[in-house]
């Protein structure tokens, strides 16, 4: 073997090397993710100038993330009376989230359930040295959050290893995402 074959043989193992570091993970869609939303529609909500003043209020800050309005799945609500479906309204249900990070886009779906997060989905993982960046050990501490709660404790988020941009992120998205649903569109 010449040094030329044997100096691009390893340049191309550091190359894939250095992009296997930072690889996209989708996990397993069974039972999670965009099957969930079979039987959903999308919407949107898009904010008046006196709803986002209202929502700062909530927040204490302007929205950073969805200044303009935000995405959602919902469900039309039917009531079956006799042989006539009744349409009840929609219910907003669940959130996408999509996040830029270092290594990738980050796709999540924020399930609400009253007023507290009722699960988090990840729709599309990054992997960072081979591992999920975005753990269920991470996502759990949202988990039966409202939005009150995760404002005074948003400090007492353990954020992910090695990434507290992306975990003060995802936790302000979470935050913007409570108080336009708590302004009461939905």
């Amino acid at each position: 073997m010449s040094k030329k074959s044997v100096f691009f043989k390893s340049v191309g193992c550091l190359l894939i090397i250095a992009l296997t570091s930072c690889a996209t993970f989708k996990p397993s869609q069974k039972g999670g993710g965009l099957n969930e939303l079979q039987g959903y529609q999308k919407g949107y909500l898009a904010l008046t100038p006196a709803q986002r003043a209202r929502v700062k209020d909530l927040l204490g800050h302007p929205l950073k993330y969805y200044p303009q309005g935000l995405s959602y799945f919902y469900q039309a609500e039917t009531k079956k009376v006799g042989r006539v479906k009744i349409n009840l309204g929609e219910r907003a249900e669940v959130f996408p989230i999509s996040q830029q990070t270092p290594c990738g886009r980050l796709q999540m779906l924020v399930w609400i359930d009253g007023d507290d997060i009722d699960k988090i989905t990840v729709v599309k993982n990054v992997l960072k040295d081979h591992k999920p960046l975005v753990t269920d050990a991470f996502l759990n501490q949202f988990i039966g959050k409202s939005l009150p709660e995760l404002l005074t404790n948003s400090g007492n988020i353990r954020p992910i290893t090695g990434e507290p941009a992306i975990s003060q992120e995802i936790t302000v998205r979470l935050q913007e995402i409570l108080a336009i649903y708590d302004i009461g569109r939905f």
